[in-house]
């Protein structure tokens, strides 16, 4: 399993900020929550991002948010 990250010092984030986690648009933002960093037995969902032209994981980490991103999408 992954560790995930781990942002518990100011420097942390500032390294993350850096690295380009939590900047951007589109293809080139990199989330800050990412499905490998929540501890769930819950499902995921992999889906291809009409808008954005990549893969989205970390942001559908259930059916909920799943079914609340699909109908926005279809609009």
């Amino acid at each position: 399993m992954a560790r995930g990250r781990r942002l518990k010092s100011y420097l942390d984030y500032e390294n993350a900020l850096g690295d380009g986690i939590g900047v951007g648009y589109g293809q080139s933002y990199q989330p800050w929550l990412r499905a490998q960093d929540v501890k769930s037995r819950g499902n995921r969902s992999i889906v291809f991002g009409l808008k954005t032209f990549r893969t989205i994981i970390s942001f559908l980490l259930s059916k909920v948010t799943f079914s609340i991103w699909l109908s926005l999408m279809t609009r």
